[in-house]
């Protein structure tokens, strides 16, 4: 992953979603911290696009916290979060979505469409809100 390729608010997203996973203690990074990032950043484009589509913030947020609770904790000194190999495949989706529209830079728009694909729990909360691809 290259962050060098993200614009700032992506990477404050993806640090926000990293700094999630260690106040929960949680080694794995999925795609549903990053979903609850992305949905946290206040002044960030991504809850204003979702409420532009009808589709609010709040509950997806909520649901977003809900599902990233369920997730493995680590006791002890955790050595580190890790991507796992779904957030690893939704940034890989975000990169050719930038490609695609030629953008020279991954902004939050291009991680949403990337979790927007994910299989599991991030893609169904977006779906289930109506937030698709098409």
């Amino acid at each position: 992953m290259r962050t060098d390729k993200f614009t700032v608010k992506s990477r404050e997203a993806l640090e926000a979603a990293r700094e999630e996973a260690a106040r929960r203690e949680q080694q794995s990074l999925e795609p549903e911290h990053l979903l609850l990032a992305l949905l946290g950043q206040k002044e960030g484009v991504v809850p204003s696009l979702l409420e532009r589509l009808g589709v609010g913030p709040g509950p997806l947020l909520r649901e977003a916290a809900a599902a990233v609770e369920e997730f493995a904790r680590v006791s002890g000194t955790p050595s580190g979060a890790y991507l796992s190999p779904r957030l690893g495949e939704a940034l890989e989706r975000a990169d050719r979505e930038r490609e695609q529209l030629k953008d020279e830079y991954t902004s939050t728009e291009h991680l949403l469409l990337g979790l927007v694909g994910d299989a599991g729990k991030a893609g169904q909360i977006l779906a289930g809100a109506g937030a698709t691809r098409d």
